[in-house]
């Protein structure tokens, strides 16, 4: 169950429509938040929605807490490289390039003694994955999200598979690839394909894919036409100790979450009473999550979620 402050449906609702307003108050705010992020790698829509593609996508997996590491990294290479995918766009052969150039810059610059070795061939596969979606795809601003929903389900389950061969590393997507083979026969390419053909890739899961769709649609709103009622709000540490700080949710940590457990569930339904329309907005209480409700220093008089904060009144 959720739980929620306060007793019965009234206090319930009350709190819910609190959440929203606050949240959409402060929306370009937190916008503005996630842009700055973003733009640390060079991602802005003045560049073809390829470059961005790519670039969130690596940026999505490092920013992940076990690769914190390479976050800063592959930050530290942007900024000296400028535009790493320029290499990609100048090249004849981006593939090649990506293997001798790219290649070389992610995978050289202390990585290999950060890495173990699975990680290390799961990275590499990565880029050579992305090198080779980036030289197929048309190199516009915007893409139309079922148009792209159906080009990268049908490169994942031809050119991604195998690229995958060449590697002893299918096994561990083997499920993802025939989810993703169980919606293309029937022809569905919606939010749901999308999240299952980017679950194919290598070391995207059930909460980066999420997080990646959310870059795409909310901050850099380079995917047109989507429908958001049947989006899924992303989940990570940030949001989990918000939730349960505030007493929506008790006893659970990002790490335990699972995709389609029941507090997966729940979050998710909660979402859509917060946001019915667009419940992916939800993943806004990441701000305040990494502003104010910090691990060890929250800063509760600063934070404007504090008259719904159970742990604020017990403090």
């Amino acid at each position: 169950m959720i739980y929620v402050l306060g007793e019965g449906s009234k206090k319930m609702a009350s709190n819910i429509t609190l959440l929203r307003i606050n949240l959409s108050d402060n929306e370009g705010l937190i916008l503005e938040f996630f842009d700055e992020k973003i733009s640390r790698v060079g991602v802005n829509k003045g560049r073809p929605f390829p470059d961005n593609f790519v670039t969130l996508t690596f940026y999505t997996v490092f920013e992940q807490k076990r690769l914190k590491v390479l976050e800063d990294e592959f930050c530290r290479l942007i900024s000296s490289l400028s535009d790493f995918t320029l290499r990609l766009a100048c090249s004849k052969d981006p593939f090649n390039v990506s293997l001798n150039e790219l290649y070389y810059d992610l995978l050289n610059i202390d990585f290999p003694c950060i890495l173990d070795e699975k990680l290390y061939v799961k990275l590499t596969l990565l880029i050579k994955i992305l090198a080779c979606i980036y030289s197929k795809l048309e190199k516009r601003y915007t893409f139309d999200f079922n148009s792209f929903c159906k080009f990268i389900s049908k490169f994942m389950l031809g050119e991604g598979i195998k690229l995958y061969s060449k590697y002893d590393l299918f096994k561990d997507k083997s499920y993802e690839f025939g989810r993703l083979l169980q919606l293309n026969v029937r022809n569905i390419y919606d939010y749901i394909t999308l999240i299952a053909a980017l679950k194919t890739l290598p070391l995207i899961d059930f909460k980066s894919s999420r997080i990646l769709v959310f870059y795409l649609t909310h901050v850099m709103r380079i995917l047109d036409e989507c429908n958001f009622k049947n989006f899924d709000t992303p989940i990570d540490s940030h949001i989990v100790r918000v939730l349960r700080r505030m007493g929506f949710i008790k006893h659970f940590r990002a790490s335990h979450i699972r995709e389609g457990s029941t507090i997966f569930k729940e979050i998710q339904y909660l979402a859509r009473q917060v946001f019915p329309e667009d419940p992916m907005k939800f993943y806004y209480l990441r701000y305040v999550g990494e502003v104010f409700c910090k691990v060890s220093t929250p800063k509760c008089d600063e934070c404007w979620l504090f008259s719904l904060c159970k742990t604020f009144f017990k403090t």
